[in-house]
């Protein structure tokens, strides 16, 4: 259940070296494992929109530009397993493929690395900046405001209007899909101005078309066939999504 851009990005180092690397293959222990309780999860402080960094909040997620590597790392982390690959075909380069690495990024709770953070990878991932590469995207990460876990990556064409997004598999089935999207949607109106948003799906995704439906998206023309970055050529069906008012009111110029 996941559309979204599928250009890559150009980022310097990548999650997949990281990943691949320098895990040591423990497992990631956090509170809930640990058997602690919490009546509320601590969560990510991204504070308010500045130059270059955007952050929005909806009903069950919170949404904020990567900060730190291990931000970035999340992010590719989501994008990486099997089912989110099927219709992303990034190929193995550009995934993290060691399935204990990918599972444990996603198991982080970025407000509270000191019980989340897996002992088998670098903890400078939680301090090393993380800074976006040039060019015409803005991705932002998400996590659950339940529990605090990462939970989704969402990306922005700021030169087209076109999203696209995934959910980390703990987040999928619970009906996240349509916020995910939704949010997008909402960042590209009200952070970028556009009046209308585009998404594209493969035709066979029939899960991608209908949580885009329930996100307030509705079928427009567009060119008919796709080609992944893996060669794999698909046929793919286009949504927009109108605004209301697209005027940014982002407190910042993007």
């Amino acid at each position: 259940m996941n559309t979204r851009i599928v250009e890559l990005e150009s980022a310097e180092p990548t999650p997949a070296d990281l990943a691949a690397h320098l895990w040591e293959g423990h497992m990631v222990w956090s509170w809930k494992r640990r058997g602690q309780t919490a009546m509320l999860p601590k969560l990510p402080q991204p504070g308010v929109c500045r130059q270059g960094r955007h952050t929005l909040r909806t009903e069950h997620l919170m949404f904020y530009s990567p900060q730190t590597m291990l931000d970035h790392a999340a992010a590719w982390a989501i994008c990486s397993d099997f089912e989110a690959q099927r219709w992303l075909g990034w190929g193995t380069e550009h995934i993290i493929v060691n399935d204990e690495a990918r599972e444990a990024l996603c198991e982080v709770c970025p407000g509270d690395t000191d019980t989340s953070f897996p002992s088998g990878l670098p903890r400078r991932l939680m301090t090393d900046p993380f800074e976006p590469p040039a060019g015409p995207f803005e991705r932002l990460i998400g996590v659950r405001l339940d529990d605090g876990r990462y939970a989704a990556d969402l990306l922005l064409s700021t030169d087209t209007g076109e999203i696209g997004g995934v959910l980390a598999r703990h987040a999928r089935g619970l009906g996240l899909g349509a916020e995910l999207f939704g949010a997008a949607a909402l960042f590209a109106h009200t952070h970028f101005g556009f009046q209308t948003v585009k998404a594209r799906h493969e035709v066979t995704n029939v899960a991608s078309a209908r949580t885009l439906e329930r996100a307030g998206f509705v079928a427009s023309d567009g060119p008919p066939r796709f080609t992944l970055p893996n060669g794999r050529e698909i046929s793919i069906r286009w949504m927009t999504h109108r605004a209301v008012d697209g005027a940014s009111n982002c407190r910042v110029e993007s």
